[in-house]
């Protein structure tokens, strides 16, 4: 079923309609997730609020064809809020990652590893999910041209860190498109947690769900049919 068709169906809190809108951007809502917060819980919390509140919320989606760019900014902020709350975090950076490696062998999570997480879920969106710099720009609140000098400057830095013995020109472009056809897998317990989530999509459910201790995440609730 066409997209589009589903978030109309959606918005007149079909379920299942949403459960295969989900379904289709679950790794881009994992990824992302995994770049901003890093700990498994905040991760779970993150996904599991976002589920919630925008099939709470979706008859706010004013166009039918944003969705994936309205979920994905809904989803940012929902990670900002919950890294927000963190405190002492804690900071670290590995470095010389990719230092005598052949380019062509260098992973896509390794070129980006010493990325602050702005440039990391910028990069990951436009080499992996392959959004537009325009789509990328909605998603974040950036005008495009911010977005567009982000990519090029994190090129750069990717670029410096790579060594290579005769000092050839090194096409970081097609290096980081090449990696970035990656098959991303979602661990089983977040699958687990994306499931429930669904299954459990009424009123009183996304109340308790979104107002529950995050440490006692869904598996204590008996999920609903979905109608």
């Amino acid at each position: 079923m066409e997209e589009i068709v589903l978030v109309k169906l959606a918005k007149n809190k079909d379920k299942r309609a949403f459960i295969e809108l989900i379904n289709i951007i679950k790794k881009e809502i994992y990824l992302t997730a995994k770049i901003k917060l890093k700990d498994e819980k905040d991760i779970e919390e993150a996904i599991k609020n976002t589920i919630l509140k925008n099939f709470k919320n979706i008859k706010r989606l004013h166009n039918n064809n944003m969705f994936k760019i309205w979920i994905m900014k809904n989803h940012i902020n929902e990670c900002n809020k919950i890294e927000k709350k963190k405190k002492n975090k804690e900071i670290y950076k590995e470095k010389n990652l990719i230092k005598n490696k052949k380019c062509e062998e260098i992973k896509f999570n390794t070129l980006i590893k010493n990325l602050n997480d702005e440039e990391k879920v910028i990069l990951t969106l436009y080499y992996c999910f392959k959004y537009s710099v325009k789509e990328i720009s909605e998603i974040l609140r950036e005008n495009e041209n911010n977005i567009n000098s982000k990519i090029i400057r994190s090129r750069n830095k990717i670029r410096n860190e790579i060594k290579t013995k005769n000092e050839k020109i090194i096409d970081i472009e097609k290096i980081l498109r090449n990696s970035g056809n990656i098959e991303i897998k979602i661990p089983n317990k977040i699958e687990k947690i994306i499931e429930h989530t669904l299954d459990c999509l009424d009123r009183k459910m996304i109340f308790f769900l979104l107002f529950e201790n995050r440490n006692n995440i869904p598996h204590i609730i008996r999920p609903t049919k979905v109608q």
